[in-house]
């Protein structure tokens, strides 16, 4: 086994960062997790984003014959850990965060490959009639610092089909809205083959300092969606949609008006769309999706030496670049494969240097910092880094 490839307990202490240059990351964890959800311009160690995962489902002849989500074994303690935020009811003594997804129908077998800066991810096991791969990365493009400072997270899903007939496949992404706000405004759109679920805060406007905006993406021939999940209180809203995600067929849209009093008090988790790709597989035949997830926290204040009384702001350069994070998710998909060439020709061409393969691990680990929080990047283009970062500072 190569040097960059893990198993078992090997997987425990992965975080791969997945992000653009100066745009913050999400860490995709050794088992799969999208975790470390630093986007919001500062170090956010041991966070999660809602239910945020990947799911895939097969079924034949319009009955289901296996779902799960796309994750390997929870590799925390079962007891819980310590929270830096104090939730009621969480952290050590009540068991994992059910943001972990742990409990959850997940794979048995997990393969992470890691060569910064693409993640490759293998997944299996012998109650699903699947073979899953995925891939993750960011461009990461010597000489273009424009297209290596996306702010946003490539993943490629592929799916073998290791039944003995035709099987009906459907892969779902959900994403939670990260901003803190009263309720989200999610909505979906298409802009030609791209099918977007853009969520932003209700009721904050694009110019307050606390604005934010997330937007999963596909262009997939064939999907369906929820806008929302089920508005519920503590698992309710999971439950609800593996509920509705273990029926056959499409997902059925689920719609809230954006009018908070009439849900006031209702539901007291962030609100969560899921984007479905559906597609049918021969025995031994291969089918890929691709998914986008893009993000616009557009102001950076300096609260590691703030002024007294006052918080100095400044804008992130890649808002320079995109109006939005849904103009993003747009960009990416059209220009993956440009993106993700270069990408790859960026890391062939160090992985086939003669260099001994520890040094190529040390220079591949070092060079994954340029997409952390450790990095800044103004409006006007000027690039800064930290010494580095601690936990959530």
């Amino acid at each position: 086994m190569s040097r960059f490839e893990y198993t078992n307990e090997k997987l425990k202490e992965i975080s791969f960062p997945v992000g653009g240059i100066g745009t913050g990351c999400i860490g995709v964890a050794g088992n799969g997790l999208l975790a470390d959800w630093e986007i919001f311009n500062r170090p956010n160690k041991r966070s999660y984003n809602g239910y945020t995962h990947f799911a895939l489902k097969a079924e034949k002849d319009g009955e289901v014959l296996d779902a799960r989500i796309i994750l390997g074994d929870y590799m925390g303690s079962r007891m819980g850990s310590y929270l830096r935020n104090g939730k009621l009811h969480s952290g050590y003594g009540f068991g994992p965060e059910r943001m972990t997804l742990a409990g959850m129908p997940h794979f048995q077998q997990v393969r992470f490959r890691g060569e910064y800066p693409l993640a490759q991810l293998q997944f299996s096991d012998g109650r699903m009639p699947a073979y899953v791969e995925m891939l993750a990365f960011n461009p990461f493009i010597a000489s273009n610092d424009a297209d290596s400072s996306t702010p946003a997270a490539f993943f490629e899903l592929c799916v073998r089909n290791t039944g003995d007939s035709r099987i009906d496949y459907s892969l779902a992404f959900s994403a939670t809205n990260p901003v803190e706000c009263v309720k989200s405004v999610n909505s979906y759109q298409e802009s030609g083959t791209v099918k977007m679920l853009g969520m932003k805060p209700w009721g904050v406007q694009e110019t307050d300092k606390n604005y934010g905006d997330l937007t999963i993406a596909t262009d997939a021939p064939k999907t369906s969606c929820q806008q929302y999940w089920y508005r519920g209180n503590r698992s309710d809203s999971l439950e609800m949609f593996w509920k509705d995600f273990l029926k056959p067929g499409g997902l059925k849209d689920r719609y809230y008006p954006e009018d908070y009093e009439l849900y006031k008090g209702q539901g007291r988790n962030k609100d969560t769309a899921v984007l479905a790709a559906h597609f049918s597989l021969e025995p031994g035949e291969t089918g890929k999706v691709r998914f986008v997830l893009s993000w616009n926290i557009p102001y950076v204040y300096n609260y590691w030496n703030p002024e007294e009384d006052k918080r100095t702001y400044w804008k992130n350069y890649y808002t320079k670049l995109f109006r939005d994070s849904g103009a993003a998710t747009v960009y990416s998909i059209r220009n993956w494969d440009r993106l993700y060439g270069a990408t790859r020709t960026f890391h062939d061409l160090l992985m086939q240097t003669t260099m001994p393969e520890t040094a190529r691990e040390a220079v591949l680990a070092n060079i994954a910092t340029l997409k952390t929080p450790t990095c800044l990047r103004l409006e006007n283009g000027e690039f800064y880094g930290f010494e580095g970062c601690i936990e959530d500072e």
